[in-house]
């Protein structure tokens, strides 16, 4: 574990939370996924200017992500209204977009789990 890439694995797991996030834009907004991702990526490349607080204030916003997420999909969302209000168009699109809306829902613990790990090994990262 002590030669693992950490840095190498973030990089990995937030361009793909990007592209999962990027895909479920379609759906509804979620700027503040997009701002934790673009936060983490200049954590990751300019390490010179972070400290470790500020992986775990990343950590803090990714779990609110997921937190709204969660809300979102289990509380506020209704799908027959939905599918009435568009009346059977676009109905595949919307659709897809809520599959990505989902992966990105599943794959953000993975998210928050690397962030996390970052902020515990913040000092053998950054070398």
């Amino acid at each position: 574990m002590e030669d693992f890439p950490w840095a190498d694995i973030t990089r990995i797991v937030l361009l793909i939370y990007f592209f999962l996030t990027v895909l479920s834009m379609l759906a509804r907004p979620d700027f503040l996924s997009i701002a934790v991702i673009t936060a983490a990526l200049f954590a990751i490349e300019n390490p010179q200017f972070i400290q470790r607080k500020h992986f775990r204030i990343l950590v803090v916003f990714a779990l609110v992500t997921f937190v709204y997420d969660l809300v979102f999909l289990f509380f506020i969302r209704n799908v027959q209204a939905e599918d009435a209000e568009f009346d059977g168009q676009h109905i595949n699109v919307n659709r897809f977009a809520y599959t990505f809306v989902w992966i990105s829902f599943l794959f953000r613990p993975i998210v928050i789990l690397v962030l996390w790990r970052d902020s515990l090994e913040f000092r053998k990262i950054i070398r």
